[in-house]
């Protein structure tokens, strides 16, 4: 029978699938028909009662290892959350486990009362944990190696209720304050590898050295973005400067043989800025047209290519569009969306030169829009998909001329 030649499966509820769990349920199928079964996608289903119920039918299929809930977005109360969790840490044999299935207002993680004993990578994408959560899901998951989430630690009497050896890995969002986030780290004793984004949080490369010697004394691989703002908007590159420059130490040039990068918006009026480890470790990025860099590394053409970013947001708000120059330096060969606000210099195909790997494109217009250059970008996209125009307030002719052989989905706002 095909069913048992089967062994992956995508259900999804989007506007080119509309409904498809619904019909697969109505027609008779379920999941522990296919026996042999290895990896499970569900994208952009709304329902928490179909979730789940696909879910509970896994739970003894002996070879599905891998689950992805995508962009599943569903608002519901702790009750139907918990039962979630414990579905899917009831699959037998799951080892991968990634899930994207709450709104930001409704996002907060609830720890599975089952324990998974197979579970080893999990990704928990647009998920909150507090440390007593986080604590939870460490007991029912004791073989976990592997963990991607943002944690949120707002208050000092959250604990870990042990050490945990299990972890070996951490991509880590967190927001918090550095005490919390030093005692984390100090209960993860086998943790090896750590990819690390902060906000509301700043340390220079002193405070990090010390840091990472305390509380983190085994790690071998730590990459991090801290999002920081100037403390004096006036004397932006002067406290750049400084930052860079306790970069600079043997402990980070010598021993752990790393680089990193500022980079903050030349402005009267925004404090924003960010500092990272080269190469970028990240799969999102945005920059303007006044962003300005400066690197410890000697020879930064070496890190130009930020090979791990997937989206890529750009904006350009100069009045004098047609004669201004990209500053940024860096280019992005593996970008699958890109959002552009007001693409208007031909430096701009530099910096995205092949874009063999682009499915989204967004783009925010005015009325000086060159199309010409989106053509040009076109012309380079040959897997788009989807094609994103907003401000469109004057339809101009040039619009309807543009050409795309891969285009499927069409939205003007």
């Amino acid at each position: 029978m095909i069913i048992d030649r089967i062994i992956s499966l995508n259900l999804s509820d989007n506007d080119e699938t509309s409904h498809l769990p619904v019909f697969f349920l109505s027609h008779g199928y379920t999941l522990d028909q296919f026996k042999y079964v290895q990896s499970l996608s569900l994208n952009s289903i709304s329902s928490i009662g179909i979730i789940n119920k696909i879910i509970s039918q896994c739970r003894h299929l002996q070879h599905l290892t891998h689950l992805y809930i995508i962009k599943c977005y569903i608002y519901c109360d702790d009750k139907g959350k918990l039962l979630l969790m414990n579905n899917i840490w009831s699959i037998s044999k799951l080892i991968y486990c990634y899930f994207d299935c709450f709104p930001s207002s409704n996002n907060a993680f609830i720890a599975s009362t089952i324990i998974s004993q197979s579970i080893e990578y999990l990704v928990m994408k647009n998920i909150k944990c507090d440390l007593n959560n986080l604590s939870y899901l460490f007991q029912c998951t004791p073989n976990l190696r592997r963990l991607h989430t943002t944690i949120s630690c707002n208050s000092r009497q959250e604990e870990l209720k042990n050490i945990f050896s299990s972890i070996i890995s951490l991509k880590l969002i967190y927001l918090g304050s550095i005490d919390s986030m030093k005692y984390l780290f100090q209960n993860l004793k086998n943790l090896s590898s750590l990819t690390l984004e902060t906000s509301g949080i700043y340390l220079n490369g002193y405070e990090w050295e010390s840091f990472l010697t305390e509380a983190l004394p085994q790690i071998k691989r730590f990459r991090f973005k801290m999002n920081f703002n100037f403390k004096h908007i006036n004397n932006q590159e002067e406290e750049v400067d400084i930052l860079i420059n306790s970069f600079s130490t043997q402990y980070w040039i010598e021993i752990r043989q790393q680089y990193v990068q500022c980079d903050w918006i030349s402005s009267a009026t925004i404090s924003d800025a960010t500092i990272y480890t080269l190469p970028y470790a990240f799969e999102k990025f945005s920059y303007y047209d006044n962003t300005c860099s400066k690197s410890t590394c000697p020879n930064v053409v070496d890190f130009w290519s930020y090979d791990r970013v997937h989206t890529v947001k750009y904006v350009n708000n100069r009045l004098n569009l047609v004669k201004d120059s990209i500053s940024f330096r860096g280019e992005f060969p593996n970008v699958y969306h890109l959002n552009l606000t007001f693409l208007f210099n031909n430096n701009i195909l530099s910096v995205y030169p092949l874009l063999n790997q682009l499915t989204k494109l967004y783009i925010s217009l005015n009325d000086q829009f060159d199309y010409s250059q989106l053509q040009h970008l076109l012309d380079r996209s040959a897997h788009l998909y989807s094609l994103g125009l907003s401000k469109l307030t004057n339809l101009r002719r040039e619009l309807f001329q543009i050409r795309s052989t891969s285009i499927r989905r069409l939205e003007l706002i």
